[in-house]
């Protein structure tokens, strides 16, 4: 029975003092296992969007839809965490830009790095977002340097 609510909510097997380390992060972070389920979640990744904040441990992080739709480039490419699962390798900072319910989109970067046993094999991935909304909002509010302001 403990073996089956485990893989009912693989979010219980990690103590609760690791929870609350994630939690003081200021990146979203997300732990995956090897079928692309959550296993972790921490505080900033449920406030990237108001549908995070509910029940999204051990779900497979593709069915948050508010997720995939802000992924740029070819619809036909893996996702970043696709590809770190598949290959092992790490993808360092994919732009990401998570459309709002209200306002404007949130801009991320996403990192995804392989997490391995102790004899090498892939166990899963993490997966780190971060926040970039105000870089990109400043630069979007510079004036170039040639145009004279009157």
């Amino acid at each position: 029975l403990r073996r089956a609510m485990q893989y009912l909510d693989p979010s219980a097997s990690v103590p609760d003092r690791v929870r609350k380390a994630f939690d003081t992060l200021t990146e979203g972070v997300v732990i995956l296992d090897q079928q692309t389920r959550i296993v972790l979640a921490n505080r900033a990744f449920r406030q990237l969007h108001p549908d995070a904040g509910g029940q999204i441990n051990g779900q497979p992080i593709d069915k948050l839809t508010w997720l995939s739709a802000g992924r740029q480039g070819s619809p036909d490419e893996p996702a970043p965490w696709v590809k770190t699962l598949q290959s092992s390798v790490t993808v360092d900072a994919e732009p990401l830009s998570v459309p709002q319910p209200e306002g404007p989109a949130t801009q991320l970067l996403v990192t995804t790095a392989p997490i391995a046993d102790a004899k090498g094999r892939s166990r899963g991935c993490m997966v780190t977002f971060d926040y970039v909304t105000a870089v990109h909002r400043a630069d979007n509010n510079v004036i170039p340097y040639w145009v004279t302001i009157q």
